[in-house]
């Protein structure tokens, strides 16, 4: 009988054992699928944490007109960076920042976050020549074109502050930067625009002299060059128009001072170059760009009718 009995506590000690061990193997199974979803289930969001991931991310936000939402992943981004010593990437942040800054309509502090970026801690109502001699030098990382995208943020965040000439050296500075046509196109936009706001100051008193003909014919030219040399529809567009508006501005001044016809040569440019500019504007997605391009050509319009 008692062997029986430890036959039967055997059978069952080992049933046991069996099921256990079972149990076991399954629970480990569980484990691996469930550990295996959670990473399959977390790596995109482990992706969109990724700096470079918020970077495209703020990129993808301000293309969509939401600057507020891509100066917040900007600013996360920047912050990762820090933590990981990547100063390149610290600084790629702080010039997307600015860009963002500049579309909410902040640009004294769009145009500081960019020296701050570049480790000089200026103000840009209060930058001189002197100062912009020791800024100049700092845009020397390793990244050319990041080099390229912070020097163009200067200079347009120089120019709505009315620092004209400095903006205008900044500009001139980038062009040893310029390794392809588009980007080419983009500083020689900035520059002509930068060259309007000055037409657009002076434009209520005589133009005496030949340096300030020469800088208005330096203004038209950058312009046609930046339609010619560009792929980029928004910067044909955009050059094409502020022509258009530089060419009316001044067309006024010399021909009720001075008489003359010396812009028809930019006038025929207009003839040629508009047309086609109108059909690009029909037919692009819509983008606030597009649409305040499409706004102020409206309104250039107007005022020529007037």
């Amino acid at each position: 009988m008692q062997n029986l009995f430890k036959k039967i506590y055997q059978f069952i000690s080992n049933k046991n054992r069996l099921k256990i061990e079972i149990l076991q193997w399954i629970a480990i199974a569980l484990f691996g699928f469930c550990l295996s979803l959670a990473i399959n289930f977390l790596s995109p969001i482990l992706a969109q944490s990724s700096p470079s991931s918020l970077i495209q991310q703020g990129v993808q936000l301000l293309q969509q007109g939401r600057a507020e939402a891509a100066l917040e992943v900007w600013q996360q981004a920047e912050v990762i960076y820090r933590k990981n010593n990547d100063r390149i990437g610290e600084i790629r942040s702080k010039v997307n920042q600015a860009q963002a800054l500049t579309s909410l309509g902040f640009y004294r502090r769009s145009c500081d976050t960019v020296l701050q970026a570049f480790g000089k801690n200026l103000q840009c109502d209060r930058l001189t020549e002197n100062d912009l001699k020791n800024v100049l030098p700092r845009f020397n990382t390793s990244n050319t074109n990041l080099n390229f995208q912070g020097l163009q943020s200067l200079g347009n965040g120089l120019r709505v502050l009315g620092k004209l000439a400095l903006s205008r050296k900044v500009l001139e500075a980038s062009f040893p930067l310029v390794n392809y046509q588009n980007i080419e196109g983009q500083l020689l936009l900035n520059l002509g625009n930068t060259i309007l706001s000055q037409a657009q100051g002076i434009a209520n008193f005589r133009l005496r002299g030949k340096a300030e003909r020469q800088a208005i014919i330096q203004g038209l030219s950058d312009y046609e060059k930046a339609v010619t040399v560009s792929d980029e529809e928004l910067i044909k567009i955009q050059a094409t128009i502020n022509h258009l508006s530089l060419l009316l501005e001044l067309n006024r001044q010399w021909q009720k001072n001075y008489g003359d016809n010396w812009l028809q040569p930019y006038v025929q440019f207009q003839i040629d170059t508009l047309p086609q500019i109108i059909q690009i504007l029909n037919k692009i997605n819509p983008s606030p760009n597009s649409i305040q391009a499409t706004i102020k050509l409206a309104e250039i319009l107007i005022d020529f009718e007037k």
